[in-house]
């Protein structure tokens, strides 16, 4: 289903030093029934962290770290909650992965491990990349920028560039401002006040306030830091007009309710300008047909459709054959379609070959792509046949009537992220040696070495599964089927010496 709103994620810290509530969950117990808690005040992810990250905070050990989160993580996920987990170690989040976990916030931006790029890369999950600078004991030595929002937006590009490069799906990645690390309050707020130039990336943000020191700054001072909650869903609210992807916070009950008030407000706006700016003027309705296989998605869609006065869904199928007898059934009678709300994946007949026959049969009407699915290849086979639109089924149901209304003006409207694929594509990978992270350069050495993966991964204090997902990466960015080439490779280019 189309989820058309701010994610709220909750924050279960299983630590006896974090700022807010360090202690309160130290128990397996108590943090699974925390964790359950928030989900039901609407939580849609909940963030366990077992190592605290407050400006100060000790490190602890990775044995300490994976005692103090994997029964969470565990628990939670027999629960059903979607589980987070707030970690910098590969061997923490693989292990948590393997536990349950959907997804990795990395408060390091993915610089405190070498190896956490390959972990999700393999696992195929989102990504958070939080912008820091230093460690937790000295990130305000390095408080310094010339202009914060600029600095944390080229940074974070960075970071997320060298994901991409690393394997990482860049439709998996999540940015994160990094509110209050290696940031005095004025530069957390500088950043509050201009989300849009972080979001204008292109990818999720994520936006974590909650109850942290700058909010001070605007409250009395006896307040704690367990008593800014309300100050907290301000901050929910500026982040959810500013098209933030999530919200991390402590209490999930008013975020949650926050965010869908913000969703609806965003929704009323988005459907009112897109009739002003496209169909201006007393018109008849656009006219929409609707196809999908999943009865239930059908319907939400429809649902959402009919609310718009200026819409009138004329038609609904279930695959793209019965699509083209309905329209052909149409068509007899004058009364095509402006545009066909279209999905990919269905039986007797997929999408894109019912926009081939659709545009070709019927040339007055405008087909719009909406899937799970973006791969560059079936976006470019859509566009082949012919849609004038591209959506994901994660976008806001503002933008599902902005494609439609950009259909009908002849014009083609792609979804964010297909947009941003289809860029990186154009703009072509790193290649050779250049494509290698630094982990997967030691990686090639050792295997030219003759190590195998059991090896390579003893060498390196690593699991074998990474090492082995490694070794994939290396062999694919170098266009190469055997690791007897890699190691000509790296004799080649004067990594090792000819054995």
């Amino acid at each position: 289903m189309v989820l058309d709103r701010c994610r709220v994620m909750g924050v279960v810290n299983v630590t006896p030093d974090s700022f807010s509530d360090g202690g309160c969950y130290a128990t397996t117990e108590a943090a699974v029934a925390h964790g359950i808690a928030l989900r039901a005040a609407g939580a849609d992810y909940v963030d366990v962290g077992g190592e605290s990250t407050r400006p100060g905070a000790a490190r602890i050990d990775a044995a300490t770290e994976l005692r103090r989160v994997l029964p969470v993580v565990a628990g939670l996920t027999a629960a059903g909650v979607a589980v987070s987990v707030d970690t910098t170690r590969a061997r923490v989040a693989e292990a948590a992965i393997g536990a349950g976990a959907v997804l990795v916030n990395d408060v390091s931006g993915g610089r405190a491990d070498p190896d956490m790029a390959a972990v999700v890369a393999a696992a195929g999950l989102p990504w958070v990349l939080t912008h820091t600078r230093g460690g937790s004991r000295d990130m305000y030595a390095a408080a310094v920028y010339d202009d914060v929002v600029r600095d944390v937006v080229a940074e974070l590009r960075r970071c997320a560039d060298d994901a991409v490069a690393a394997g990482v799906d860049p439709g998996r990645i999540v940015l994160d401002p990094g509110i209050g690390f290696a940031k005095h309050a004025e530069h957390s707020w500088a950043l509050l006040a201009h989300l849009d130039a972080l979001v204008a990336l292109g990818f999720p943000v994520l936006v974590g306030a909650s109850r942290k020191s700058f909010l001070a700054e605007a409250l009395p001072p006896s307040r704690s830091s367990a008593d800014r909650d309300a100050a907290t869903l301000a901050t929910t609210v500026i982040a959810a007009l500013a098209g933030a992807w999530g919200v991390r916070v402590h209490d999930a009950a008013g975020s949650a309710d926050a965010v869908r008030v913000v969703a609806a407000l965003r929704d009323a706006r988005g459907a009112v300008a897109a009739r002003r700016a496209g169909r201006g003027g007393p018109m008849t309705p656009l006219r929409v047909f609707v196809v999908d296989d999943h009865s239930v998605v059908r319907r939400g869609v429809v649902s959402y459709l009919d609310v718009l006065d200026d819409v009138e869904v004329v038609g609904e199928a279930a695959d793209g054959r019965d699509a083209l007898e309905k329209l052909g059934a149409l068509d007899t009678t004058a009364t095509l379609p402006d545009v066909v709300l279209m999905d990919l994946q269905m039986p007797r007949m997929d999408g894109v070959t019912a926009t081939g026959e659709i545009t070709a049969r019927f040339p007055s009407v405008r087909v719009v792509i909406l899937t799970s699915f973006g791969e560059n290849e079936r976006v470019h086979a859509a566009l082949q046949q012919g849609a004038a639109g591209y959506l994901l089924k994660d976008a806001g149901a503002a933008e599902v009537a902005a494609a439609l209304y950009a259909a009908a003006r002849g014009e083609v409207f792609l979804d964010a992220a297909v947009a941003r694929r289809l860029t990186q594509e154009i703009r072509g990978p790193r290649s050779g040696l250049a494509a290698l992270t630094s982990r997967e350069r030691e990686i090639l050495v050792l295997v030219a070495a003759g190590m195998s993966n059991k090896a390579i991964a003893s060498e390196l204090v690593i699991s074998e599964r990474t090492a082995r997902t490694h070794v994939s990466n290396v062999l694919g960015k170098l266009n190469l089927t055997s690791r007897t080439q890699a190691a000509l490779v790296a004799v080649k280019e004067g990594l090792v010496g000819p054995r």
